[in-house]
C-alpha cells in the first residue's frame, strides 16, 4: 500500500508539471529555426473556401509542381480545421475540408510546412509538420496532409508523399482550395 502511495504521489507531481512543460514546448516549436525556415509567420491566418473549378496549372519552364491534399476527416461537433501550407519560410496558401492546392517551385531542396491554424484540440508542436522535398525541373510531386488520432495519443499531423496514380485520383475527386489572408 505504501508503494502505491509513493507512485501515486510521483504521478501527481508529473501531472502538475506537464502544463508548464507543454507551454514551454509550444513556444520553442514555433521559434525553432527549422520551423522558421519552412513556415510563414504564425500570426498570419487564412479564410478558406472550396471551389468546384479544378484548374490544372501548367508546368512552368524551369520549375517543378507540388500538390498538397488535405485528407483530414473533421472531428465531430467541431468546426473544420484550416491548415496553412508554407514553403521556404512563407505561406503559399491554406486548406480545409478535403481540398487541395498547388504551387510551382524552383528545383532543389524545398522546406515545406503545414500548420494547424488556431485549433485548441492540438498542441502547437503537434499541429506543425515539416518535410524536406528535393525537387527536379519538370517533375510533379504529390503530398497528403492527414492526422492520426488514437484513444491514448494526442492527434498528430502528417505530410506524406504519394505516387502519381494516387495524386491523379485525388485531383479528380477533391475540390481546389481558395484562400484569403484575414
Amino acid at each position: 500500500m505504501k508503494g502505491r502511495l509513493v507512485v501515486a504521489a510521483a504521478l501527481g507531481c508529473l501531472m502538475m508539471e506537464m502544463p508548464g512543460s507543454s507551454a514551454r514546448a509550444q513556444v520553442e516549436a514555433q521559434d525553432a529555426p527549422a520551423v522558421k525556415s519552412a513556415c510563414g509567420p504564425m500570426d498570419v491566418n487564412f479564410s478558406v473556401k472550396e471551389t468546384n473549378t479544378q484548374a490544372t496549372p501548367s508546368m512552368q519552364a524551369g520549375k517543378a509542381l507540388v500538390y498538397v491534399f488535405e485528407d483530414v476527416t473533421n472531428v465531430p461537433l467541431t468546426p473544420a480545421m484550416n491548415f496553412r501550407v508554407g514553403l521556404n519560410g512563407s505561406w503559399v496558401g491554406a486548406l480545409k475540408n478535403m481540398t487541395y492546392l498547388s504551387f510551382a517551385v524552383d528545383p532543389g531542396v524545398q522546406h515545406l510546412c503545414t500548420s494547424l491554424q488556431g485549433h485548441a484540440f492540438f498542441e502547437l508542436e503537434k499541429g506543425i509538420t515539416l518535410r524536406q522535398l528535393h525537387t527536379e525541373t519538370g517533375k510533379t510531386y504529390y503530398l497528403r496532409l492527414r492526422h492520426v488520432m488514437g484513444k491514448d495519443v494526442m492527434p498528430l499531423v502528417l505530410l506524406e508523399p504519394m505516387d502519381e496514380d494516387e495524386g491523379s485520383l485525388l485531383l479528380q475527386t477533391m475540390r481546389q482550395a481558395v484562400w484569403q489572408k484575414k
